[in-house]
């Protein structure tokens, strides 16, 4: 009997057939979405930029750019404008550069050269620390006689301040801000049977003391200069002096710390303290008010077995591990995540907004916003 029975052709329907393409490509804008969002979020936390230097290279940040020797050569690499970049030929490798915006410096054991100047300033003695601030640079000296002296060089390289330190020892020096004339001292007394420290500061361009601070009964570890205030960690206390009046607003106890960063924002003073005899405790970020009362806050920050550098910067606590940079509020709570590419190996701080970050001998600069 024949069989009449056809077989149905089975036809896949046009829409079906697309369907896997249709999800397809939605699921691949999906992914691209969701990458771009990825990517606009760090873009948000932070930007990223190469540097032509090694890590191992002897460099400074000074502001506007870097100063970085190689080879026997001085260069320096502008972060604004990349005319303004240049090299100089070195008379020996074995030196040491600082500099701001304004003014640019490389020095030896026993002389030091304004970069743009004709001539080096030679010493009788070794140089033990250089600071840059504005357009003066700063240099404690250690004479042939074993004495100490400050010297002051302004941008054409001349010495336009000294003082000598007989009857008392530096402790510290430094300039309050890039721009600013100011020049800080911290001197311990060593006459009398009580120990004093004195905190002086300088206008150099007026050549006149506007201020004298004593700290009685204690040395001043750590001068940390804002314009509204002179904070002094010392051995005992964390004391706020009014920068107008140079009075005592208050003092809080600090025995057993160590600061090791600091940020001042919206009239407030963050600072990033260490016990320095219990090495595994967490940091503690202390915040105080720039006003007659601390008003403090403190809390732990805790680091990972990962980190490689914990930082203040604008106020906020900035947390670098071997794969990512956290990014704290206030509260101490993770506001932004930055992953890296691969691990990286060390962090330094440069300012408020970036920080340098090495990934063995490269060097890589991370903007915080």
């Amino acid at each position: 009997m024949p069989n009449n029975t056809r077989k149905l052709r089975t036809r896949t329907s046009p829409l079906r057939r697309a369907l896997p393409i249709v999800v397809g490509v939605f699921l691949l804008a999906g992914i691209a979405a969701a990458a771009t969002l990825l990517l606009r979020g760090c873009n948000t936390a932070a930007g990223k930029r190469s540097l032509p230097f090694s890590a191992d290279k002897e460099y400074c940040y000074t502001g506007d750019g870097f100063l970085y020797v190689d080879g026997g050569v001085l260069n320096f690499f502008s972060l604004e404008d990349e005319s303004r970049n240049y090299s100089v030929e070195l008379d020996s490798q074995s030196v040491s550069i600082a500099g701001t915006e304004q003014l640019k410096a490389v020095y030896s054991a026993s002389s030091l050269q304004v970069v743009g100047t004709p001539f080096d300033n030679v010493i009788d003695g070794t140089f033990r620390k250089v600071d840059c601030g504005g357009k003066y640079i700063g240099a404690y000296v250690e004479n042939a006689d074993h004495s100490h002296t400050l010297r002051v060089y302004n941008s054409a390289g001349s010495q336009c301040y000294s003082k000598d330190f007989t009857n008392s020892s530096l402790l510290d020096f430094g300039f309050d801000a890039d721009e600013s004339a100011s020049l800080w001292m911290s001197e311990l007394i060593t006459t009398g049977s009580a120990i004093s420290t004195t905190i002086t500061t300088y206008d150099l361009n007026r050549e006149s003391i506007t201020g004298v601070i004593s700290v009685q009964g204690q040395v001043v570890k750590q001068i940390i200069m804002t314009n509204k205030s002179v904070f002094a960690l010392c051995t005992d206390n964390l004391i706020r002096f009014s920068r107008e009046t140079n009075d005592e607003a208050y003092r809080l106890q600090c025995r057993g710390y160590e600061c090791v960063g600091s940020s001042a924002s919206g009239g407030r003073m963050y600072l990033l303290l260490d016990r320095t005899e219990f090495s595994g405790d967490p940091l503690s970020l202390l915040v105080v008010k720039e006003d007659t009362v601390a008003d403090e806050t403190v809390m732990p920050i805790v680091n990972s077995p990962s980190a490689v550098g914990c930082f203040l910067m604008g106020g906020r606590t900035v947390l670098v591990n071997e794969n990512e940079i956290v990014i704290m509020n206030a509260k101490g709570e993770t506001d932004k995540t930055v992953r890296f590419d691969s691990s990286v190996t060390g962090a330094e701080k440069l300012s408020e907004t970036l920080l340098l970050v090495t990934r063995g001998s490269e060097a890589l600069l991370y903007t915080i916003k």
